[in-house]
């Protein structure tokens, strides 16, 4: 007994080692350079995404605007479109209509002026569940339609 106790203590470090090697990245280990670099819209955007999905808008929205602020400089339509998409969805998520259907707009409006239908067509569902969600059915019905 004793010896297959021995050999399985032994196995249980190689496989922590092994896993250990492996892992993925954390934030921790990406360091706060990256997450304070001004020009890194990725990782704020990402963990904006993963906020909104935990039902975390507060939180997500903070990391939204600081993508949107880094997208902006970049004269990037596609993305900014897809940040005014999520920063309007938690905004209605939390409550607030007025600014996150202003904000959906803004993202309908941008892709349709980009020439991005695809992500007009993102835009104009999301802006259609937030018109059904504050109520306003006959508009939500003509931006679903």
């Amino acid at each position: 007994r004793l010896r297959f106790d021995a050999t399985l203590e032994r196995g249980s470090a190689r496989s922590s080692a092994v896993i250990e090697a492996v892992r993925p990245p954390t934030a921790t280990d990406l360091g706060q350079a990256a997450l304070d670099d001004p020009g890194n819209y990725k990782l704020p955007l990402t963990i904006a995404t993963l906020m909104g999905r935990q039902g975390r808008h507060e939180e997500a929205l903070v990391q939204y605007e600081a993508a949107l602020a880094v997208v902006r400089s970049l004269d990037d339509p596609h993305t900014e479109t897809q940040v005014l998409q999520g920063i309007g969805q938690s905004q209605c998520e939390l409550g607030d209509y007025d600014s996150g259907l202003t904000t959906l707009f803004q993202a309908v409006g941008l892709a349709h002026e980009a020439a991005l239908p695809m992500e007009e067509a993102y835009a104009q569902h999301y802006l259609g569940h937030g018109l059904l969600d504050a109520g306003r059915l006959e508009e939500a019905a003509l931006a679903l339609a």
